[in-house]
């Protein structure tokens, strides 16, 4: 009886070993890597950015996908990083952010890994390095060209002062002056109260103006921009002055914030998948994060696109080739596809009016 049960055992342990030997057993899977800043100064970026594109990977995981976050926020934690991740058997790089970790991590890891950067810079792009990240000014130049298409001609600018706010207005400038249109008024605030009130009441006055001219047939634009805490209080100061009412608000997708209350608006982005749903099942993640920004939901389309195309069954090989082939994906930051191995993005022009969304244009 001993013998029988030892003999039992004896196979049982020759058959789990041929298993494990097994290269068809140990290599279904691919091994994905994210590399984000985890800490030091940019942390709060960098695991909000890991966060989201772990979630996309587990909404597209339809295969068998390993996934290891690894920390590159200093030259050491890259070292460290990037050979733990050879040593795994990587075959595909998501993020990091930064341009310059991106460089420095792609002349090591390349040939042989694929790398899908967060980063915009298009300097990056090359055989086996994407470049996902986008340029704000692209969604800019959708919404004012959509607008200028639609007989829109008169034109004001409400930004928080900066030198970027001063560039962007001298871009929206040149804009809608090369098809006729006029920029009439640049106005910048400070994150103060009191100057947010009386740049709103300046731009009150001058819309008034605009509307009582005789040439005017429609009413002026107003384009806004700025980070999810100024918006809620410069958006209550423009439904205070009624200028929802009086102009037609435009913006990039960092307008479409929670608390907006009845106020309408125009903007850049898409209605693929709902922002709140996808706050919601962070939130015990990322307690502190309270609105998704552009690169959240860029991010989340990053992971969500390379587990759904690996997880249909497609290899690596086949994967790039649906990349460099300038296959066109939707999600939740728009329409995207590769071109050059940069992101080509197209966005949607949503309308925001009595609590309801539609889209007026698509940038399909």
């Amino acid at each position: 009886m001993k013998l029988k049960t030892i003999f039992i055992l004896l196979i049982s342990i020759l058959l789990t070993s041929c298993a494990s030997d097994n290269p068809s057993k140990r290599s279904n899977h691919t091994n994905i890597a994210i590399l984000m800043p985890l800490t030091g100064a940019n942390a709060p970026m960098g695991q909000a950015a890991a966060t989201m594109i772990e979630l996309g990977l587990e909404d597209g995981l339809e295969g068998n996908i390993k996934i290891m976050t690894y920390d590159v926020a200093d030259k050491e934690k890259i070292d460290m990083s990037v050979s733990r991740l050879k040593a795994r058997g990587t075959s595909i790089v998501l993020g990091p952010i930064f341009s310059s970790n991106s460089s420095d991590i792609a002349a090591k890891i390349t040939p042989g890994i694929t790398m899908i950067s967060l980063s915009n810079d298009p300097g990056l792009a090359q055989n086996g390095v994407y470049v996902f990240g986008h340029s704000p000014i692209k969604q800019t130049d959708r919404i004012i060209n959509y607008m200028l298409d639609n007989g829109y001609k008169d034109y004001i600018v409400l930004l928080p002062a900066g030198k970027y706010s001063q560039e962007l207005s001298q871009i929206i400038d040149n804009i809608i002056t090369s098809k006729a249109g006029k920029l009439a008024h640049s106005e910048f605030y400070t994150s103060r109260e009191e100057s947010i009130e009386v740049a709103v009441d300046n731009i009150s006055k001058i819309v008034q103006n605009i509307n009582e001219l005789d040439y005017t047939t429609n009413k002026p634009v107003l384009y806004i921009s700025d980070e999810s805490v100024a918006l809620e209080k410069l958006i209550a100061a423009l439904k205070k002055h009624n200028l929802d009412v009086s102009t037609v608000i435009i913006g990039d997708n960092k307008i479409d914030i929670e608390n907006k209350g009845s106020i309408s608006y125009l903007f850049t982005g898409s209605l693929e998948y709902d922002a709140k749903d996808l706050l919601s099942r962070i939130s015990t993640r990322l307690p502190q994060k309270k609105h998704l920004n552009y690169m959240d939901l860029m991010a989340y389309d990053l992971g969500r696109i390379t587990a759904y195309n690996i997880g249909q069954g497609l290899g690596m090989t086949q994967f790039i080739q649906r990349l460099d082939s300038g296959h066109l994906y939707n999600g939740s930051s728009g329409y995207m596809k590769f071109i050059d191995h940069i992101a080509d993005r197209k966005y949607d022009i949503i309308k925001y009016e009595g609590g309801a969304y539609e889209i007026v244009s698509s940038g399909k």
